[in-house]
């Protein structure tokens, strides 16, 4: 993770484009019919993104490590591809590190169900872990801004469970996710303190909701071909409780599998959005990219684009 103002290193940029894999997974893993014979059979998985974003900025590598397992042989179109998942993930950048472990479960194609529980720890480098007396702090860039060397290093917890909702109806896609996040940070009783994953404060024991909303169609290609072009509409809106912080962004995505690098789903994907309602970036430009490749099956050989 590079420094940068407002972020003060902490990229994590993987929370705000989750939803986005999300529907890579949707779009690109769900259309598979003409599958091996062996493909029914539990297996390991890895996924790799390079994730990065602007206002603020933020540089961070998530690798994603699964066991799957098929719940369904049926080549219905609700049943096919259904799976169960254990994994670990575990992002990490100069000033942070998150390891932690999920569940994902998809019991029917439109719905994913997930939990996952991180632990927090900051290296104290480009001014995390910031603290705050109380619970309404002023967390602008300039209150968070200072030299490298004057971080302090922190830990904390954060737990997460979401549902989202997918549908597919020709070259059209559309999607709601809901999360529900309980966060914690060893600081002391009655302060707060900035979240760099999610560039918002939070008290030293937080819940956070939040609603993403994705309508789209593919301009190019579809998802059974090695390269293809999704362009989409994509709302998304935060809202902590204690420190009753809010913020709204609605914008443009874009996902692009070129065909280059097929074996491993090379993907790049694009978020340029506006921030609707915020503290202090209300009508600022939100940028947010990521670099993506995957093995479906690391056993039994390489997996098939």
């Amino acid at each position: 993770m590079l420094p940068g103002r407002g972020s003060e290193g902490e990229s994590a940029v993987h929370k705000v484009l989750f939803q986005a894999m999300i529907l890579v997974g949707l779009c690109f893993g769900q259309v598979r019919a003409e599958a091996e014979e062996d493909s029914h059979e539990p297996h390991w998985r890895l996924g790799l993104s390079v994730q990065t974003r602007l206002n603020p900025e933020g540089l961070s590598l998530v690798p994603e490590l699964g066991y799957r397992t098929l719940l369904s042989k049926s080549s219905h179109l609700l049943l096919r591809d259904t799976y169960l998942e254990v994994g670990l993930i575990t992002p990490v950048s100069p000033a942070s590190f998150h390891p932690g472990a999920y569940v994902t479960l998809v019991p029917i194609a439109p719905i994913v169900l997930r939990v996952s529980a991180q632990q927090l720890r900051y290296f104290g480098l480009f001014g995390n872990l910031a603290q705050f007396p109380g619970t309404d702090p002023d967390w602008s860039d300039e209150a968070r801004d200072g030299p490298i060397t004057h971080g302090e290093h922190g830990t904390g917890i954060r737990v997460d469970g979401s549902a989202t909702l997918r549908l597919k109806l020709g070259r059209v896609i559309a999607m709601s996710k809901y999360t529900h996040a309980f966060l914690g940070a060893n600081i002391p009783k009655g302060s707060s303190w900035y979240e760099p994953t999610a560039d918002l404060p939070f008290a030293r024991n937080d819940q956070l909701q939040r609603v993403d909303a994705t309508l789209g169609a593919f301009i190019m290609g579809t998802p059974k071909d090695k390269s293809f072009l999704l362009a989409a509409g994509h709302w998304q809106g935060y809202w902590t409780d204690k420190t009753d912080a809010e913020r709204q962004i609605v914008g443009g995505l874009v996902i692009w599998r070129p065909g280059v690098w097929a074996e491993r789903k090379f993907t790049v994907i694009s978020l340029l959005a506006t921030y609707l309602v915020d503290e202090y970036r209300s009508g600022g430009i939100y940028y947010g990219g990521a670099f993506k490749i995957s093995w479906d099956r690391l056993q039994g050989g390489s997996s098939k684009p």
